[in-house]
């Protein structure tokens, strides 16, 4: 046990009992130095630290390849959408570039609302704007089903903004559309044909012969 000076007891005076002057030195009790304890934990084996170790590493190659499995599906859809947007735009060229040699029939599918230009087309123009329908409708159905697809490439809400934009101003500005859509509806899904009705306007049902409405 180890020792220390300088703790004075409580009880000791400066004055014995018979008046006498004491020493303060003669009163000090030693103060013991309590024992601190020992680092006595059982140390880990080497087997529980392979084990600890091991769970750590194999829940960090679980993570690794958890992130990796979600990156490469996001990647996937992201180039699966930018090879269906790349098929999507040269079709609709041609359906434009079909009708630059034929202004009547252009203007009949671009601005036609009432279908006087369309009553007014010669056979040979009217046979143009008719395969030109065709192919312009096929294009809304290829663009109906990937549709989905399309809001995985990073400017998908703005590319579907514009082609439901695109299908609703053709149906609206184009008698002769809308009136080859409803003549050849067994044709198209019922998906494009949902579609197609949303845009319907009052001159849609009227069948060539009779007066278009002002």
């Amino acid at each position: 046990m180890k020792t220390r000076i300088g703790t004075r007891d409580p009880k000791a005076t400066s004055a014995g009992e018979n008046g006498r002057k004491i020493c303060p030195l003669n009163h000090i009790r030693p103060v013991t130095k309590p024992n601190l304890p020992t680092n006595d934990r059982p140390k880990a084996s080497r087997a529980e630290i392979v084990t600890a170790m091991s769970h750590v590493l194999i829940a960090l190659m679980a993570c690794t390849g958890v992130w990796s499995l979600t990156h490469g599906l996001t990647v996937e859809k992201k180039q699966n959408a930018e090879n269906a947007i790349a098929s999507l735009y040269p079709l609709d060229i041609n359906v434009n570039q079909a009708l630059a040699q034929k202004p009547k029939a252009q203007k009949a599918l671009w601005d036609d609302h009432d279908g006087i230009v369309y009553r007014s087309l010669s056979d040979e123009d009217k046979s143009v704007f008719e395969e030109a329908c065709s192919s312009l409708g096929a294009v809304f159905e290829y663009y109906l089903l990937i549709r989905d697809n399309i809001k995985n490439h990073p400017m998908g809400d703005q590319i579907i903004h514009s082609w439901d934009a695109y299908i609703e101003m053709t149906c609206e500005a184009s008698f002769g559309f809308r009136n080859y859509i409803n003549e050849t509806r067994k044709i198209w899904s019922p998906m494009f044909l949902a579609e197609f009705k949303k845009f319907r306007t009052e001159s849609v049902e009227p069948t060539i012969g009779t007066s278009p409405k002002p």
